[in-house]
């Protein structure tokens, strides 16, 4: 993807990254939303340790200051705020997906009855 000697930037790394996962494992498939969501994380953490701009980076160990330290921390923390946020609202649509399946059960239910009462009564 990216070599020392032509650093590019993270989004045409990320770029690459994703069209090489969907070349592997296709599209819109557990695997592949797993690979994904890797990769963007992957791309995010090196992004922010400087390791895309300048790849060399990439091969040492993290050497991070304390301020580079506070602001992963602040980082973090933001993410799991998302991510938290993304979890309840995806069970909230759980719950509603799950009440209209209900109703649509008891609906089939009901107009099968009623087939079947016509039928009878002919």
């Amino acid at each position: 993807m990216n070599d020392q000697n032509n650093p590019r930037d993270a989004e045409s790394d990320y770029a690459d990254r994703i069209k090489l996962t969907v070349a592997l494992l296709g599209k819109n498939n557990k695997a592949s939303d797993v690979m994904l969501a890797r990769q963007l994380g992957r791309n995010v953490l090196l992004e922010e340790l400087g390791a895309i701009e300048e790849p060399y980076r990439a091969l040492q160990p993290y050497e991070i200051d304390s301020n580079q330290r506070d602001n992963f921390a602040v980082h973090t923390r933001e993410d799991i705020v998302m991510v938290y946020s993304l979890a309840v609202r995806a069970n909230e649509q759980l719950y509603e997906i799950r009440s209209l399946v209900r109703i649509l059960i008891a609906l089939l239910f009901f107009l099968t009855v009623l087939f079947f009462i016509s039928v009878i009564w002919r």
